[in-house]
């Protein structure tokens, strides 16, 4: 009869909390992204109406930009961490 070997699932459910808390990561700075960009909105209809000044919304449009090239970047990280760490999964599931 065949020996079946058995999954290390304490390993397992740490590679698994691991993905599921980078996944979580993602989708904050993704909100956090949105915010940003619903705010920078906000501030352009508000210059449309007259309320604020031109220079003010290209100061909002620079710190705007600045924090969704950081927001965007970090992002970018989650991303390539979780896809490394989808490859070590498929590498550990393989090798069970």
């Amino acid at each position: 009869m065949p020996n079946e070997k058995m999954m290390n699932e304490f390993k397992f459910a740490k590679l698994v909390k691991e993905l599921n808390s980078l996944g979580e990561t993602i989708r904050t700075r993704q909100e956090e992204k949105q915010a940003v960009l619903n705010e920078y909105e906000k501030e352009v209809k508000r210059h449309k109406t007259g309320r604020i000044s031109k220079d003010t919304v290209i100061a909002s449009s620079k710190s705007a930009n600045k924090e969704l090239q950081r927001l965007d970047l970090s992002i970018r990280t989650l991303i390539q961490r979780e896809n490394k760490l989808l490859v070590s999964m498929r590498e550990f599931i393989g090798k069970q």
